[in-house]
This record gives C-alpha cells, structure tokens and sequence, in this order.
C-alpha cells in the first residue's frame, strides 16, 4: 500500500510523515473509543502481544537508544560510534527517539548540576560534552562517560587545580579514552584511533607483494590499492571491523573470529562472489566485496539486466589525517571506478539496509539512483547463514555523470 512506502520527502520530515509512530500515536485512543467498526480489539491486541513476545528485543535500552546529537556541519569523526543512551529507572536519557522509525534520540539531558549555595567548591555537574568545542578533538567528549552513567563532575574553583593543556589542531582525530573532567583528581588520556590497530597497539599492514587488482591516486587522500583479501592474514582487521557497533548493519555483530575466518574461506571459494581490502599507504582503508547479483539472493527481488555487479562496501576507521571530508567519498571513487571502468561492468547494484540513512544519503551523492525498497529473503546452509534483511535498492550506471567526473 503507498502509506507503507518510504514518504518520497526530505529525511528531516519523516519523523512526522513514517506511518508506524502516526499509528501509534493514535492507537491509545482507538482501543479506548466505546465502538470501533465491529473491530474484536482485545482479539487483535492478544494476538500482537503474542507476535511481540515471540522475538523480544536484545540486549539493553542502550544498544539500540544511541546519541545521534544535530551538528552544523556533518562530522564523521564519532560515525557509528555514539554511545547508548540507557540511563536509569529515575532518568530515560534517550528522549527523542521515534519508535517504529528511529531509536536514534538528537536530544537529551543538556546539563545536570548540584548547587551548593554555602559552599560553592561542593558543587557538582556534568554536561554531555567536554573542554574543547571542536567536534574530533580529543576533549570534545571529556565529560561524556559521567553524563551517561549519570554521575555529576565537581565544579572547581581553584585555579591551582586546572592545568592549561595545548591542543594539536591538525592531528583532531582521536577519540577520549580514560576521561574524567579538568581540575579533578582523574587524569585524561586520547587513544590514538587514527588507523587500526590491534590489541598490542601495532597497525595492520597489508604486505607490499600482494596482487593488486587496481590502483587509483586520490587527489588529497593518496594512492588507494584493492587487493584480494587473505582470510588468515586478514582476519584481526577482518573480525575487528564487521563485529563492531559501527557495522552493526553488516550483519556479523556476534560472529567469532572463527566464524568470520570460514564465511571469507567460504567467500574465496566462490567464483560469483570476490572480497577486497582497499589499502591506503599498507594500511587497509575499507572491506570492499563484489558478486553478480543473479548468484545471490539479491537477484530474486529484481530484473538483473546484463552486466550488472553487486557491491558491498564497509569504510573502516579512518587511517591518520584521514578524518577529513569527502574520505568515504574518495574510497567510494575508487571502488566503482574499479568495477565499471576496470571490470567493464554496466551498472552497480547495491542494497544497504533499509535503516542505515546515512549509507543511503552517501550512495545518493555519489551519483546512485534509489530502486524499491525490497526485502532479500532469509539464507540458510550449511556454509552460509543471512538473516532476512529490509534493504533499499539503489543503482549507478556507467553513464551516469559520476562524482568525479562532474
């Protein structure tokens, strides 16, 4: 039915035009209304208790409730990685979210403070933010871990106690990690998350001698290489990324390093399906994986036409001095001129989740053109298992002006 549909308005608007919140809103009011059309309500309202109880929700209010707070100016700094937004039974600090359509909430508790009129040191607050205001800073966020776990910062009065710390503007790419607040006991640390690193802190390196199957120069972001992934040599990056909450729509949040080891020995064994790393200065910059969407479950919710390619593409955490804009744009560049320059391909095929907007967005602005929303059935063998998936169609054909070419 077209109210089922995406509305075919402005992402901004949908809070207000998605059908299920409207149907929600009203829903207290139909099942209190004395007559409802013969309607059997208390039939109905049984049989969706029962449907909602048969796949209750996993996990906590926080792994799905995340901060996703307005910014001015895009930033991709903190991308997929918000922190859930729990609180407590006294304080819900997930407050604008739109259920049936978002769990992503933009607001929030701003500020929580205790004031002490007698003595103005005992004090005590806690905003969501930190020292610096410069979103990528390694102090935006200083404050950010007491805020959601609801405990409040002492307010410092002594000026002995607050410590001038210079700030590197050109290298605002790290995150906080053990924080706490200027002028407290705690000390802050910034973990280098520029690049990714294993658990010993030493960077993934994609050998020199491996085969590359196209090489691109990026203006501003350097030499791009895609080169065949190697399940073994690959699979600390490999497991890293697809299981992170930044890739929660990639659907292998839960999976073991031995199970993501066997899906890409499964993957190299394909002749349809090929999996690359796009490396940057040796360091692996993003997952890229082609497949001919008539091979793959894809091909039963559309008219594959000849020289059709699939894509999926994963953007890993940006390498050092990457955190710029227009770095996902630029990788991007580079993968489908791969696949229909290099592979004399006619058109790319992809289909992100249905709920990831922001892929969607980027896909539109590098020149794809949105298909139906489809629903790619569920997948189960031996070797391979795919959850039923809610995705959005979109195309690029080779034709099309490309970003890099308008």
């Amino acid at each position: 039915a077209p109210l089922t549909a995406p509305p075919a308005y402005p992402a901004v608007l949908r809070p207000w035009l998605a059908l299920l919140p409207r149907v929600a809103h009203a829903l207290e009011n139909l099942l209190k209304a004395e007559s409802l059309y013969g309607i059997d309500r208390a039939g109905i309202v049984a049989a969706a208790l029962e449907e909602v109880a048969g796949d209750p929700p996993r996990g906590t209010w926080g792994d799905t409730h995340r901060l996703a707070p307005w910014r001015a100016v895009p930033d991709s700094a903190y991308d997929g990685r918000e922190p859930g937004l729990s609180g407590d039974h006294d304080c819900v600090l997930c407050t604008s979210a739109v259920p049936g359509l978002t769990d992503l909430a933009a607001r929030g508790p701003a500020a929580r403070y205790v004031w002490d009129l007698a003595r103005r040191r005992d004090s005590l607050w806690v905003v969501p933010f930190g020292a610096s205001g410069v979103p990528g800073s390694p102090h935006h966020r200083d404050q950010l871990p007491l805020w959601l776990g609801g405990e409040l910062a002492p307010v410092v009065t002594d000026w002995n106690l607050l410590t001038m710390k210079e700030e590197d503007n050109d290298a605002m790419t790290g995150t906080t990690g053990t924080v706490g607040t200027a002028g407290t006991a705690r000390t802050t640390r910034t973990a280098d998350t520029s690049g990714t690193t294993d658990p010993t802190g030493t960077s993934y390196v994609v050998a020199r001698d491996r085969p590359v199957v196209h090489r691109q120069d990026v203006e501003g972001l350097g030499t791009v290489r895609v080169v065949p992934v190697d399940p073994e040599a690959d699979l600390d990056v490999l497991h890293e990324w697809v299981t992170a909450e930044r890739a929660r729509f990639w659907g292998m949040g839960g999976f073991s390093r031995e199970q993501v080891l066997e899906t890409y020995r499964h993957l190299g064994s394909l002749d349809t399906h090929h999996a690359y790393l796009a490396v940057l200065d040796d360091v692996p910059a993003a997952l890229f994986q082609t497949y001919e969407p008539a091979a793959d479950r894809v091909g039963e919710c559309y008219e594959v036409r000849p020289g059709d390619i699939g894509v999926h593409l994963l953007i890993g955490p940006a390498p050092e001095g990457a955190g710029r804009a227009g770095y996902s744009a630029a990788l991007l560049t580079a993968f489908t001129t791969y696949v229909l320059d290099v592979l004399d391909r006619r058109r790319v095929v992809v289909e992100p989740d249905l709920r990831n907007e922001r892929a969607i967005a980027r896909l539109l602005r590098q020149g794809f053109v949105l298909g139906p929303p489809v629903v790619l059935p569920e997948i189960d063998l031996p070797e391979v298992y795919l959850p039923e998936k809610k995705a959005q169609l979109a195309f690029l054909d080779r034709d099309r002006p490309r970003p890099e070419a308008v």
